[in-house]
């Protein structure tokens, strides 16, 4: 069973700044030294607890969060969230920041799904389970060197020469609406693989 989904998002460091950096997540007025990464100013949100009952999935702070530059000048922020994927948080941000590419991937790692914006947003997965597994095996130890907030399967990524392939919606994603991404249903084109 899928309990978190794993999450990676490619930015600009203004996109980090202004929406997803969060200096007083809980919405009380007090700064924190480290700030948290939250939703929250993606929707005007006030604080955590206001996010959540408005607007759905909020990161899986136990599992903690990282964000850094990249060789490429964008910046790369990790996390996990519990049992669902964020689309409304996906949706919103690829909507105010096009160049925004969100990567996410259930715990079972069965696929991957890079969500970016082409005239609307767009999914691309790739369907991994198999090679993920055996390339795993290979690599047992990598998992425990991670920071917290990191998953291999983004590491396993760089060498994979799997095919993403477009899932559409025409719906607003709604099959990650409010559901646990073990009950989301995989692509038919799967079947076919």
């Amino acid at each position: 069973m899928a309990n978190y989904v794993v999450n990676r998002v490619i930015c600009r460091k203004e996109i980090l700044d202004r929406y997803l950096i969060d200096y007083n997540p809980f919405g009380d007025g007090r700064s924190i030294p480290r700030p948290y990464i939250t939703f929250n100013r993606l929707f005007d949100a006030k604080s955590l607890d206001e996010y959540s009952e408005k607007y759905g999935v909020t990161i899986a702070y136990n599992w903690s969060f990282l964000w850094n530059e990249l060789s490429n000048g964008l910046y790369e922020i990790k996390f996990y969230t519990r049992w669902e994927y964020p689309i409304r948080a996906i949706l919103r941000a690829l909507e105010v920041s096009h160049d925004t590419v969100w990567f996410a991937c259930e715990e079972n790692h069965i696929y991957v799904s890079k969500f970016y914006w082409s005239g609307g947003v767009k999914e691309d997965v790739l369907h991994i389970e198999n090679d993920y597994y055996e390339w795993e095996e290979k690599n047992p130890l990598l998992f425990d060197t991670l920071e917290d907030g990191d998953d291999d399967v983004w590491y396993f990524l760089q060498g994979y020469k799997g095919i993403w392939k477009n899932w559409e919606s025409h719906d607003g994603f709604k099959r990650y609406l409010d559901t646990s991404a073990i009950n989301v249903e995989r692509p038919a084109f799967f079947e076919k693989e």
